[in-house]
C-alpha cells in the first residue's frame, strides 16, 4: 500500500526537537528525508530520543559555511520537494539556503522555517529551546503534571509555587504544526 508522501523529497536542516519530530512524521508517512548535519555531525545526537526522532531518514554532512556545501545544497534542493528548516531568523539568509535563494529556480519548492519566537520581534533572535520558552512563560500559567486522580493541575490564576511543565510542551507543539 502506497504512503501518503511516497515519492516526497525532504531537505531536513533542522536541530533538536521542533523540526526533527516534524521531519519524523514525514518520514513515517513515507517522505525521503535528508537530513543535513554540519560537520562534526548533529549537535543533538547525544541525547537518547534523538534515536527515535532521526529514525528513517537519510544523512549528509556539508559545511554550509563553505561554498562546496552550499553548491551541494543548491544542487539538492533541485530535487527536493520541501525544505524545512530551524535556525534563528537570519541564519539561513546568511549562510545562502534561504526561501528566496532555493526557491529562485523553483517556484514550487515548499519552504518551512520554523522559530522559536516568530521571525520578527524582541526574542526572535532568542534560542527556541523548550526550556527557554518555559522560563519565559508566568508561572501561574503552567500545567504541572497530575494530582492523584490523574487530573491535570492547572495553576489558573491562584498564586502558587512555580513548577517545571511536564514533557516539552513548546517544541512538541511546534513540531506538530509543520507536516500538516
Amino acid at each position: 500500500m502506497a504512503q501518503p508522501l511516497e515519492g516526497v523529497r525532504v531537505l531536513d536542516f533542522t536541530r533538536g526537537m521542533t523540526g526533527s519530530i516534524a521531519t519524523m512524521v514525514m518520514s513515517d508517512f513515507g517522505a525521503e528525508v535528508i537530513k543535513v548535519e554540519p560537520p562534526g555531525g548533529d549537535p543533538f545526537r547525544h541525547l537518547p530520543a534523538a534515536l527515535q526522532w532521526n529514525r528513517g531518514k537519510k544523512s549528509i554532512i556539508l559545511d554550509l559555511k563553505q561554498e562546496e556545501g552550499r553548491q551541494q545544497v543548491l544542487a539538492l534542493s533541485q530535487k527536493a520537494d520541501v525544505v524545512i528548516e530551524s535556525f534563528r531568523p537570519g541564519v539561513a539568509q546568511r549562510l545562502r539556503i534561504d526561501y528566496e535563494t532555493l526557491c529562485r529556480d523553483r517556484q514550487d519548492l515548499i519552504y518551512c522555517s520554523i522559530t522559536g519566537w516568530g521571525p520578527s520581534g524582541p526574542y526572535s533572535a532568542y534560542k527556541g529551546y523548550d526550556a527557554l520558552v518555559q522560563a519565559k512563560r508566568r508561572p501561574d500559567d503552567v500545567v504541572c503534571g497530575s494530582d492523584e486522580t490523574g487530573r491535570s493541575q492547572f495553576r489558573g490564576g491562584e498564586r502558587r509555587q512555580p513548577c517545571r511543565c511536564d514533557g516539552c510542551v513548546a517544541g512538541s507543539r511546534r513540531s506538530t504544526l509543520c507536516p500538516g
